[in-house]
Order: C-alpha cells, then structure tokens, then sequence
C-alpha cells in the first residue's frame, strides 16, 4: 500500500480540511479503493449486528459519508446511530443521503480522539476505513475508550487497511521522517497514512482490554476485525 501523506504541492493536509475538499467525491474513490468488493466490504461490518427492531445504540466513528450505514439500518431499523466526524462537509453528505432515518442518526461534528465516550453505552461501536490516520499511542487510547463505552458483552467492528509486516515498519520509519519535519502531526489533526499489519492490531485490541478479536473478512490489504468486550 502506498501512503498519501503529502498533497500534490509535497505539503501535509489538516484532516478537516481533507476530507470537506473531497466530500463529495469520497464514495467513487472509495469504490475505487475496494475494487470489485466494495458493496461486500461495508455490507459485512454489520454481519456482527443481530436482526433486530429492538432501539439499540451504535456508535460509528470517522463515519464519513456512511457507506457502512445502509447495511446497519437493515440489521437494526430502529437502532439510534450517533455518527462522529471532523469534516462538517461529510456530515452533510451522510445526512442528505440517510434523510429518511433523520430521527435515527444524531451527527457529532469532532474528533473520536476527542469525544466524550460514555461508560457502557453503546451496543455496538462501528469504524471504517479510518484508524489507520493513527498511531500506537493514540489507537490505545481510543481503543480503550471504546471498550470502556461498550456494555458488557457489546463488540468493536472496525473494517480498515493493513500491512505486511516489513512494510508496516518502512512506513512508520516514513511518518517518524516526516514528524521530524512536522512534529505537529502527531496529534491526530493531520492526514497521515500509518496502517498496521494485522498482527499488531490483534495485539492493539488485546492490550486495550478485549477478551477477543476474530476476523470475519480478509481480502488484499482489508480486513475487519470484530473485537469483542
């Protein structure tokens, strides 16, 4: 996988301004992305939710434009959906095309190493396409709060990028490079590409405090990992 990690101009992009730049056109890269299994990729993060017209809260974060919840609302109708992302300009996006569940979706325009996690609040905690923008440090922390806000029994879905582990290493070594010339960008505020081998993920989630985490989709460089509280 290659990094995208500088602009055309060879200049690092705040993650806010990213993503309200590219709104619009995000869906059709992301087909691009997932080539061939695009529908399958964001129609399995919801395979770990139960059929069910039960009210259940699920938290999705870097929700983007919410490719992951048309799949989630056919599972769960009437779950309540607290959608978090930093672009005001994908927020409207996911709104304009889930105006039919406007009741059902509450936008939280922030940073998920920001937010306010509440204790055993979520039946289940959704991510995709979206943790790779961190590094160690900063995933344990948000992995710690998720598995603190899920209720017992809940689980994690997370669907992103991996590495090998040779190139998880040749990019670390880039993003340290590049932190040297702009120490600002370890705060989870600029567009940086770390993806991890599927290794130290396991061991990310096992160390933030799940009991256990199966993989339940692996194609090329996707996975989704289910991590369970």
């Amino acid at each position: 996988m290659k990094t995208n990690n500088l602009n055309n101009d060879n200049k690092i992009e705040e993650m806010t301004d990213f993503f309200n730049l590219r709104a619009r056109s995000y869906d059709d890269h992301m087909k691009g992305v997932i080539a061939g299994d695009f529908n399958n990729f964001y129609k399995t993060i919801s395979f770990p939710i139960p059929d069910t017209n039960d009210i259940i809260n699920i938290l999705d974060l870097g929700c983007g434009t919410g490719l992951e919840i048309e799949g989630i609302f056919k599972k769960a109708p009437n779950a309540i959906l607290t959608c978090v992302d930093l672009s005001s300009e994908m927020l409207s996006e996911l709104k304009e095309k889930y105006c039919s569940y406007d009741e059902n979706i509450i936008t939280v325009e922030d940073s998920y190493l920001e937010f306010t996690y509440k204790p055993d609040k979520y039946n289940f905690i959704v991510s995709a396409m979206t943790m790779h923008h961190l590094e160690q440090d900063d995933k344990m922390k948000v992995y710690s709060s998720i598995c603190n806000s899920l209720q017992k029994g809940a689980c994690y879905i997370e669907g992103d990028y991996v590495v090998k582990r040779k190139e998880e290493k040749e990019i670390f070594n880039e993003y340290l490079a590049l932190k040297k010339i702009h120490p600002e960008i370890d705060n989870g505020t600029y567009h940086i590409d770390i993806p991890f081998s599927k290794e130290t993920q396991m061991k990310l989630f096992q160390d933030a405090g799940f009991s256990r985490v199966d993989i339940i989709w692996e194609k090329e460089s996707s996975v989704i990992f289910v991590a369970h509280k």
